[in-house]
């Protein structure tokens, strides 16, 4: 799926937002990526929301309340011929269009010209199209239509999110023994059968959405999937190897940026981990649905795991079960007599995402299954618990044991990983990034990016992160804005300068209207250091004075209080010189005393700034004009 255009009207705070998806195609991505930005109160989630719900309206043959207009490239699910779907909704008209072919990407002003102020759509402009639905008429089949799936992942607020998809919250428990069970010494084992789950009862509905707190999730189907290659071989007989491998890896990895192909695995190096030994899942005797297939597909799942569960701890409400992972199992061939032994991980990889083998298994499938169940109240994820082995430590530890940001970053970065997985499908990635370090925000992208290389899938992702954006280019940016002539409406555009490669610096002033390059502290004193380097005889004049002189306070309101300004009022602009003078004569004060003993008063400025604050500022803007104005002052003394 690709999204082209999308617009929304009357429906708060968007009065009327139109959002134009480009696509870059230098870097030659089947899938695209796309970043929605602006300073907070322009209503980025909202949009996404308002996007997803289109989608799940068209899903359900519901028409949408509010005016609406989106338009996507998609490939036809039995033919696979590529096309351009659009969905317009108004109050005087609506309708469901395919165009014959994909719709070559036209100007900008083309697509905002689709539709009048009337509601009124002309979708000829855009080529050759069949209207398929129509208001007052009954709606096609529109799984044709629709992209195959929609992932939906939160890290931030979730109210309205929770709204839309009314998620069950369940309370987290204790490790119960994990840790103990780790110790156990494994071997393999031929005594024990595998059961047979029933065939998938349900489909799935479009839309998954994952929560911050679904973490574990994602984080157990991806450890599973790199465990079951991994302890088929070298892992299970050669572990000291294994761990000296893992080791060289993780020194290397971020030299050699080509070996993060092995995506999941080199996320896991970057924290030091090596393998789970054990997991537990936590069942529940709650069932949100009470009909006897619901029951008897909860007994048959419960019923396979158990057979492959290392222990078992019964309370009156709850079934935990826990896995060795290291452990191997009997399987039965196709012919029912020959036998050969499969380890924990991928029996239960395999019995979690309900795909029997030769099935086209997934881990993004698998991650919907599971999701699934914890939606219909079978399995409780956040009761989800791993034990692991990481390198330099000699014993196992819990997950719990790593931090609140490691846990984030793995969890993550696995459902980012499983995006690799999936076709045809639309992912949303609201704030992704929120408590991720610069280097795990870059690593973030990265990720998502390479996922991209091969699958036909658009990622949408919402961020407040600059050096996220400067691995974007500038029309994969939609850069939301308040209308300086009306703040009620809400506007949309692509950033004038480009970003692909730029300073996270650049991006902040560009892009999130940050006034300054740096922090405030910094900016303010090194600002009024220039102008003093600038008029080097003031400042001896206004240390003899005792106070800073006029002509020193002119330069200071002349290079830090621009007259372009206008929106200042007279007695804000004089509020603002008062703040300077003070900053001003402060900052004459601590360079005077600061160099009290170390330099004549003559060469008290000079000799501060040049030996004493510029090896403490870092590269970039500061240190430049520093040394410049230094050399102009050293040419004409």
């Amino acid at each position: 799926m690709k999204l082209r255009y999308f617009r929304l009207r009357d429906k708060a705070p968007h009065t009327d937002t139109k959002i134009i998806f480009g696509r870059e195609e230098l870097l030659g991505l089947t899938g695209s990526l796309h970043f929605l930005v602006g300073i907070n109160g322009t209503g980025k989630s909202r949009l996404l929301q308002t996007l997803v719900e289109t989608l799940m309206h068209l899903e359900n043959n519901q028409e949408p309340s509010y005016t609406v207009t989106l338009a996507y490239d998609l490939p036809h699910p039995e033919t696979q011929a590529p096309r351009t779907i659009l969905f317009h909704t108004s109050k005087t008209e609506a309708g469901l269009y395919e165009f014959k072919d994909v719709v070559p990407d036209p100007d900008d002003d083309l697509w905002e010209s689709l539709e009048n102020e009337a509601g009124i759509l002309e979708p000829n402009l855009l080529g050759e199209n069949t209207r398929f639905w129509e208001r007052g008429k009954q709606w096609a089949s529109m799984s044709v239509y629709l992209p195959q799936s929609v992932l939906v992942y939160t890290s931030g607020a979730i109210g309205n999110w929770e709204q839309m998809f009314a998620p069950q919250h369940i309370n987290e428990s204790e490790n119960d023994g994990l840790v103990l069970e780790a110790t156990r010494e494994y071997e393999v084992s031929l005594d024990q059968t595998q059961a047979t789950l029933p065939d998938n009862v349900n489909s799935f509905p479009m839309t998954v959405w994952v929560r911050g707190e679904d973490y574990r999730a994602a984080l157990l189907v991806a450890v599973l999937a790199t465990a079951s290659q991994e302890f088929e071989g070298v892992l299970r007989f050669h572990t000291t190897a294994f761990e000296e491998e893992r080791r060289r890896y993780r020194k290397i990895g971020r030299a050699m940026p080509e070996r993060f192909d092995e995506h999941f695995r080199s996320i896991l190096d970057e924290i030091g981990w090596l393998y789970p030994i054990t997991t537990s899942l936590t069942f529940t005797e709650q069932d949100t649905e009470t009909t006897q297939n619901t029951d008897e597909n909860k007994d048959a799942i419960q019923n396979s795991l158990r057979s492959i569960a290392s222990s078992s701890r019964s309370t009156p409400n709850t079934e935990t079960l826990h896995f060795d992972l290291r452990r191997q199992l009997p399987v039965h061939a196709d012919d029912g007599i020959h036998v050969h032994a499969e380890t924990v991980a991928t029996l239960l990889l395999r019995d979690l995402t309900r795909s029997q083998k030769g099935d086209n298994f997934t881990a993004f499938e698998g991650l919907r299954q599971i999701l699934y169940w914890q939606r219909k109240g079978y399995l409780k994820t956040e009761d989800i618990r791993i034990v692991l082995r990481k390198l330099d430590v000699p014993d196992p530890i819990p997950l719990e044991s790593l931090s609140d940001g490691e846990r984030m970053f793995l969890g993550r970065m696995a459902l980012m990983s499983l995006i690799g997985d999936t076709k045809n499908t639309l992912v949303i990635l609201d704030e992704p990034e929120t408590h991720f370090n610069d280097y795990w925000k870059r690593e973030m992208v990265d990720i998502v990016d390479r996922t991209l290389e091969t699958q036909n899938t658009d990622v949408l992702i919402t961020t407040h992160s600059s050096i996220a954006l400067t691995d974007a280019f500038s029309r994969e940016i939609n850069r939301l804005f308040r209308s300086k002539r009306d703040p009620q409406l809400i506007k949309a555009d692509h950033p004038r300068d480009p970003t692909f490669g730029a300073t996270p610096t650049e991006v902040l002033q560009e892009i999130f209207e940050g006034p300054r390059a740096v922090g405030q502290r910094a900016a303010e004193f090194l600002d009024t250091l220039l102008v003093m380097l600038s008029y080097p005889k003031e400042v001896l004049n206004s240390w003899e004075q005792k106070q800073p002189t006029q002509i020193l306070k002119n330069a200071m309101y002349a290079e830090l209080l621009p007259i372009e300004e206008i929106p200042w009022t007279e007695v804000e602009r004089q509020k603002a010189k008062v703040q300077l003078d003070k900053k001003l004569e402060q900052t004459l004060q601590t360079i005077f005393d600061y160099g009290n003993d170390k330099y004549p008063v003559s060469e008290r400025l000079v000799g501060v700034v040049k030996n004493n604050l510029m090896p403490k500022v870092g590269a970039g803007y500061y240190r430049f004009e520093f040394s410049r104005r230094l050399m102009l002052l050293e040419s004409t003394s």
